[in-house]
């Protein structure tokens, strides 16, 4: 054998050694200990790779996420229209009308006594239906008798939502001044929506001196 030759049988059989060291056994054991790949990886070194999230996910395994359509948002692994919004992707459409909308305004209890020059308290509830804002609304007070005080108004927050309904709260301070009399009608409202409370007066009692000395009456009392 030539020198050119057997030089080009130790080039060949070179190439064959460093070719086998890429490829596992038939069994997927590898050949040597040079295959391993670095930790997170797959395949032979030096042909080594990260593995691939499947079709439709984004990330690296084993940290796949679920890919959403355009205009959806990822709730736990189902996609979903975000707020706003309507329908079930990845058909979401705009709200007709994505304000919150006040449905109903309530005034407890709605009869109520209270003795003159002392204070009684009522709470104002409301219902709304969610959408984007507000988050809260001003209820209008007003009393039937201006000698029983009530707040001009009250801003009442909405709590966190159940669906698409969401309620809120508030207690108001009814003040009966001393010479207050009969009944007040306490009326709260919000553009059409309104509720009402009656108040009944009960006077406070005065001692007025009879026509006999020394007898001392309370109210319209007149006997003795």
């Amino acid at each position: 054998m030539s020198g050119t030759s057997a030089e080009h049988a130790v080039l060949v059989q070179v190439g064959d050694d460093d070719r086998r060291r890429h490829i596992a056994k038939p069994d997927g054991s590898l050949r040597c200990p040079e295959q391993q790949c670095p930790e997170g990886q797959v395949g032979y070194a030096p042909h080594c790779e990260y593995p691939l999230c499947l079709d439709g996910t984004a990330g690296i395994p084993p940290n796949c996420q679920k890919l959403c359509p355009p205009g959806t948002v990822l709730e736990g692994d189902t996609c979903k229209c975000p707020p706003g919004t309507t329908g079930t992707s990845p058909n979401c459409e705009p709200h007709a009308d994505p304000k919150s909308i006040l449905k109903k305004v309530v005034i407890t209890p709605k009869f109520r006594k209270i003795t003159a020059g002392k204070k009684v308290k009522l709470r104002i509830k409301i219902r709304a239906e969610v959408g984007l804002a507000p988050r809260q609304f001003r209820i209008k007070l007003r009393s039937s008798n201006h000698q029983v005080k009530v707040p001009k108004s009250v801003v009442i927050r909405l709590t966190a939502p159940t669906g698409r309904t969401a309620t809120g709260s508030k207690v108001i301070r009814v003040k009966a001044k001393r010479k207050a009399r009969r009944k007040a009608k306490i009326t709260a409202s919000n553009d059409t929506l309104k509720a009402h409370s009656t108040i009944k007066v009960k006077p406070t009692c005065v001692k007025k001196k009879s026509r006999k000395a020394g007898n001392k009456l309370c109210g319209k009392t007149s006997h003795l």
